[in-house]
């Protein structure tokens, strides 16, 4: 599920537009639960209050009395457990922040803490804890709640709810929109060191798969000295393990070599799928075949690189039996390369042209990744050819070349 980023965009504006709310849980927690029971405001309200007021009371505008809060609580059958540390919660934020800075998880008893609440922060900090542990499909159900709480958030948890969203958009291959929220949550105040960190970071991976060169040369340095600064090691090294990664299309295989050989902080299957990926944009297929079958099982990126590989080779034997293995891949990019080739050698010319003009011209393969959609450019202009079917070739071409330019 792709996320809704005319929605998403509106509730920031919205946010943006009204006077910001100095959030209370209480007021969120109500309106969870009114939605939840299926209460209109005016039900909600009846023999308690005006709608007006009730409708305040949830947006945290004001802060209902003692009178109130017990009349709510029963109406909505709340438990007292809302008795917020407002404290405990900051701390939280923090480590939470922390952990996504150093590519770590939080510990389950965050979430234990709130149990049994269904407020803004009770969804901030039960969304971190499962996209921190990529478990992204219980990751898009809290965002959805998350979504609808935006406006009456503090800022703080407003600025940090949209950071931990970046794990979603990547995770789904969207880099423009993703750098898109990143980009307007940098100009939000007040950002802390940790949150601006955060925002460098996620502008350079999107930067990385969507080959924005700009943005790269404007963000690396910066990234790269915060990191030095605060003696972040093993993140200094994966944003150089990315940016050589990025560079394999500029460099010769002889230099990309020479470069990170001397790289003693780098692993020696790091190093292959840097010079892998060098030898794969200078089209020295072979060489690439050889390293892959060495490291293919190894994670995702390399079965990515392998599959790519034997397609540019035409061994279809390697990959029908690649297929079979991978068939039900949770991996997004990995599913539509499968998909891809499935089709491109195991289906029939009206099924591949029902493909391409269906999922491919229709975006419903959808990824943001720079080079894949290369590929698929090149790769469907030249089925299409060898159908003779070369005006939709044409069409193919601009299309690509479309998305490719908007993506920048």
């Amino acid at each position: 599920m792709i996320i809704n980023m005319i929605e998403l965009m509106h509730l920031i504006k919205k946010r943006q537009a009204d006077k910001p709310y100095i959030a209370q849980p209480f007021g969120s927690a109500i309106k969870y639960k009114r939605k939840e029971l299926g209460l209109t405001l005016e039900e909600a309200s009846e023999d308690i209050c005006s709608i007006s007021y009730l409708s305040k009371v949830e947006n945290n505008a004001i802060n209902p009395s003692e009178e109130y809060v017990e009349k709510f609580k029963d109406r909505f059958k709340l438990n007292d457990a809302f008795d917020y540390d407002l404290d405990t919660y900051k701390r939280h934020l923090d480590l939470i922040a922390n952990a996504a800075i150093n590519d770590l998880v939080i510990d389950r008893s965050y979430v234990e803490y709130y149990e049994n609440r269904r407020d803004y922060q009770s969804v901030t900090v039960t969304f971190a804890f499962h996209v921190l542990r990529q478990d992204y499909r219980k990751g898009m159900d809290l965002y959805h709640q998350l979504v609808s709480m935006i406006s009456s958030m503090p800022q703080e948890t407003f600025i940090m709810s949209m950071i931990l969203t970046n794990y979603l958009f990547y995770y789904q291959m969207n880099y423009t929109d993703g750098l898109r929220v990143t980009s307007l949550i940098e100009k939000q105040e007040p950002l802390s060191e940790n949150m601006t960190l955060l925002i460098q970071k996620w502008k350079l991976k999107y930067a990385f798969k969507l080959k924005h060169h700009h943005l790269i040369y404007k963000t690396y340095h910066k990234y790269e000295a915060s990191l030095l600064e605060k003696h972040l090691f093993k993140q200094l090294k994966q944003l150089n393990f990315e940016k050589l990664v990025y560079e394999a299309k500029s460099f010769l295989p002889n230099e990309m070599k020479v470069k990170v050989e001397n790289i003693n902080s780098m692993d020696v299957q790091e190093k292959a799928f840097i010079i892998s990926t060098c030898y794969y944009h200078h089209g020295d297929y072979k060489k690439v075949l050889d390293i892959s079958d060495k490291f293919q099982l190894l994670s995702n990126a390399w079965k990515v690189l392998h599959l790519l590989i034997l397609d540019k080779m035409k061994k279809s034997d390697a990959i029908i039996e690649m297929i079979k293995n991978n068939v039900n891949t949770i991996d997004p990019l990995l599913a539509l390369l499968v998909k891809h080739v499935s089709y491109k050698y195991l289906k029939e010319q009206n099924e591949i042209l029902d493909y391409i003009k269906g999922d491919i011209l229709s975006s419903k393969m959808f990824t943001d990744d720079h080079d894949i959609l290369t590929y698929l450019m090149k790769d469907c202009e030249k089925i299409l050819s060898s159908f003779q079917y070369y005006k939709d070739a044409v069409q193919t071409y601009r299309f690509f070349n479309r998305q490719l330019s908007q993506k920048i």
